[in-house]
């Protein structure tokens, strides 16, 4: 089997951050390799456990929040920190857990609007993977690509491209 690989989302876990989206996504990996960590709180946390306990075969564990001086332990649990919005949050948000992932240098996987800040960035610069924030199918398609071939996670150069 392949080397797991571990997709991270940390921050917020409310209702502008697409975690329906990205739950959905998760039910439909097929990848016996991925791994997902949920660090955080918010109001769609009921949603993310009850998610845990009707999927036990998924490979997901939420941490609950973390300090921000932790912040460092939370990002190097993973290899690939996954980003999300609802669709139409263009310009309303922008997920500053972003610029946290590539200072530690974690690729980003963002569920996003292609003109938002994170797609803009995605788009010009390679440090990660960018899908429709309304299709779980993407995402999931995008994730399960990534576990068929992790090393394309160290092929991206997230902090390289952070300080410049």
């Amino acid at each position: 089997m392949a080397k797991e690989v571990v997709f991270q989302f940390f921050g917020n876990i409310g209702r502008l951050q697409g975690i329906d989206n990205l739950l959905q996504a998760i039910s439909l990996v097929t990848a016996k390799n991925a791994a997902f960590i949920f660090i955080g709180g918010g109001v769609m946390v009921p949603s993310l456990e009850k998610f845990i306990k009707d999927n036990p075969e998924k490979n997901i564990k939420f941490l609950g929040p973390i300090p921000l001086e932790q912040k460092n332990i939370g990002l190097a649990l993973c290899d690939v920190a996954l980003i999300s919005l609802e669709a139409g949050m263009l310009g309303l948000g922008v997920p500053s857990k972003c610029y946290f992932s590539l200072a530690a240098g974690k690729p980003i996987l963002a569920a996003v609007d292609a003109e938002s800040e994170i797609g803009l960035m995605l788009k010009e610069f390679p440090v990660g993977w960018r899908c429709d924030p309304t299709s779980p199918e993407q995402l999931a398609n995008l994730v399960d690509n990534i576990c068929a071939s992790p090393k394309q996670v160290n092929e991206k150069k997230p902090r390289e491209v952070f300080l410049q």
